[in-house]
């Protein structure tokens, strides 16, 4: 869990002898907080509850005989999860504006650019940004906490930690963050870490009783008990300037355990020698590293739903969906009872039929035998009416509606529709993706911010920053306070989280480079995760010339000089040694723009690269992939086929040109 201390410009022993914490009621009033507070929070961990509950699958809320079916087809689970990854896929561009425009301010935004990057890294942000969204969509809002962490390095560094709303209370009478008079985070502790955190006290509070027994263990009572820390933060008026300030106060039960003024804002300032403008001589000057205008509470919200006239949103997917899913459940298991009735029918005998109950099963060739004038016979189920088979795929689609999540999305097959179709569809799902994303970005954004006012404070001592530079070279940035200018702005690009359709962004990429509207370098950047860049254009552009070797190279025939030298004048180069007119490479031929092309498009399928077919293919264009793939030393099954598959659609394309033969000519 998340561990504070005052900054690097504050002094702990300053702090808690501030003349804010002054007032002999201060105990008083942090418990009419946490009274307050409470209220809030047992609202929110009804519906909280509720959702987590659809989540985990559990939906039936009532109590059913056993012979009756009780199927649970959790739809809610698969939306989220389908979610979850398309909005994590990509990660953040956080862009840092510098103050002005002169170069060394550019410079130094970068390095600060590079930071944020560098820290969404070493946290692993892409794994917390998966929570992050689970509880965006299970709990309606995300809260995080940032935070210093001087158990980092040598100096220490900024942090993260995501908060369960469990663990969170708030001022209920707030509509955002920015109007919290007071928040408090309260999470149980064991007595070895109280010992740790705070020794003096530890005593204080063992005697206190203000633990908890959770279970019963052969331990000691220190380790199986648990202390509630609650870690409050609120506005307050300091008595010395009548300014109001954030303060922060820890209590274990009654006791308050330790208590500061904001660690994460410099009230001080640090004196420098700057130029005075009217005099042009030296001057002092109080100079406060802070990113943030004014002091904020160290929590960023992520919310979804809002409305605007309360803190928390009012809605969640998951609460639109719930009903849908109990129906759909309700409908599948109407369709097995009536199943296992038609299956497994009823039957009906006489009292005096002689018949043995326990001989009626569904054994195939069964014969019965019963008494004369009595009746044995069995009541076969009566199928459903086609209403019932028509509402649960209503529900079904109106489910993938609301969340934006249908089987074209979740990876399932395309249900028979056209590839424009399914387009269009993953088009719509991504746009109800994109409401989320658009809130997710705007947390990010705030958390980036954060650690720029952390780093500003704290970073009084030089911290290296690892980062991968161009090739995955890595590269060494060195960073201070002093680096990050007043004036700057930290955005995060929009849409930079938002899901791509991989495939069709592959094939436009394709056009441009077939086109010649994009260079060989830039498309295997932006084709996929190429460790080797710089070497496959080299070997395409000694390809393209016929100068590309694949194999352990022959010595020259005799009477030719080595590769690369020319023959001496007069000479006769042997027959052997003679390039034929047709060979790929042949300097005494320019090779055909159709044939050229094939060999490019040869090229990327070997890649494993998706090759659109040309819509305008020559013979020549043809005959080229087959002879390319026949001179192929033992190709991948997979190569084979999908150079079948090109050519063929290729062959296509060429049989509705006018005047073309209408068998295959290759």
């Amino acid at each position: 869990m998340a561990e504070y201390v005052t900054s690097s410009t504050d002094s702990g022993q300053k702090a808690e002898e501030s003349l804010l914490f002054s007032d002999p009621l201060l105990s008083d009033k942090l418990e009419g907080f946490w009274s307050a507070s409470k209220k809030l929070q047992k609202k929110r961990k009804d519906w909280c509850e509720d959702n987590k509950k659809m989540y985990k699958g559990e939906h039936w809320t009532e109590r059913r005989p056993k012979y009756r079916e009780s199927i649970v087809l959790n739809l809610e689970f698969m939306a989220v999860e389908t979610i979850v990854p398309l909005m994590t896929d990509r990660q953040p561009a956080p862009v840092v504006m510098p103050a002005t425009n002169k170069p060394a301010s550019e410079e130094q935004a970068k390095k600060v650019e590079l930071a944020l990057q560098y820290h969404w890294r070493r946290l692993r942000m892409p794994l917390m940004s998966e929570q992050i969204i689970r509880h965006m969509v299970l709990y309606r809002d995300a809260i995080i906490q940032p935070f210093w962490n001087p158990n980092i390095g040598l100096y220490g560094d900024v942090d993260v930690e995501l908060i369960h709303f469990d663990n969170f209370f708030v001022d209920p009478n707030a509509t955002s963050l920015d109007d919290v008079l007071y928040a408090i985070k309260a999470i149980p502790r064991s007595f070895k870490y109280i010992t740790q955190k705070w020794p003096d006290k530890a005593e204080a509070i063992k005697l206190e009783g203000a633990g908890e027994e959770l279970e019963e263990s052969e331990e000691t009572k220190e380790l199986k008990q648990r202390y509630l820390v609650r870690e409050f933060w609120f506005w307050t008026k300091d008595d010395t300037d009548g300014k109001y300030k954030i303060a922060k106060v820890c209590k274990v039960g009654n006791i308050i355990v330790s208590q500061s003024d904001n660690p994460f804002y410099d009230y001080e300032g640090e004196s420098q020698q700057v130029t005075d403008t009217l005099t042009g001589g030296q001057k002092d000057e109080q100079r406060y590293f802070n990113h943030f205008d004014y002091p904020k509470l160290p929590f960023i919200l992520f919310s979804t739903f809002n409305i605007g006239n309360e803190l928390y949103s009012t809605t969640s997917l998951i609460e639109q969906t719930a009903e849908l899913n109990r129906m759909i459940n309700k409908r599948k298991s109407q369709i097995q009872e009536n199943a296992n009735l038609m299956a497994d029918s009823i039957w009906v005998i006489d009292e005096d039929s002689g018949v043995d109950e326990d001989l009626l099963v569904n054994r195939p060739g069964l014969i019965v035998k019963k008494q004369s004038g009595t009746e044995v016979r069995r009541e076969s189920g009566v199928p459903l009416p086609s209403q019932v088979f028509e509402d649960l795929a209503h529900s079904q689609s109106t489910f993938d509606n609301i969340f934006g999540s249908h089987d074209i999305t979740r990876g399932e097959t395309s249900g028979g529709r056209t590839a424009t179709e399914s387009t269009i569809l993953r088009q719509s799902d991504q746009g109800r993706v994109a409401l989320l994303i658009r809130h997710f970005e705007g947390g990010l954004e705030e958390l980036f911010n954060w650690w720029v006012h952390l780093m500003k404070i704290n970073y009084t001592e030089a911290h290296q920053v690892k980062i991968f530079g161009k090739e995955d070279a890595l590269e060494y940035v060195e960073l201070q306070r002093t680096d990050i200018e007043d004036g700057i702005e930290v955005i995060v690009k929009v849409g930079s989280t938002a899901p791509v359709d991989k495939l069709a962004q592959r094939n436009e990429y394709i056009e441009l480079a077939r086109g010649g509207l994009l260079d060989p370098i830039t498309l295997y950047d932006k084709m996929g995760d190429f460790d080797n860049v710089m070497e496959m254009v080299e070997r395409l552009d000694l390809w393209k010339r016929g100068e590309l070797v694949t194999g352990p190279q022959q010595p020259p025939p005799e009477g030719m000089p080595p590769e690369g030298e020319m023959p001496p004048e007069g000479s006769q180069v042997p027959p052997e040694a003679q390039v034929p007119a047709n060979m790929v490479g042949a300097p005494t031929e320019k090779i055909p723009a159709d044939v050229q092309e094939a060999r490019e498009e040869h090229a990327m399928m070997m890649q494993g690269q998706i090759v659109p077919p040309n819509q305008n293919p020559t013979e020549a264009h043809m005959q080229e992939h087959v002879r390319l793939i026949k001179a192929e030393k033992e190709p991948p099954v997979e190569l084979v086929q999908a150079v079948e598959q090109h050519v063929k659609q290729e062959f296509e394309s060429y049989q509705q040109q006018p005047n073309q033969p209408q068998q295959p000519v290759v």
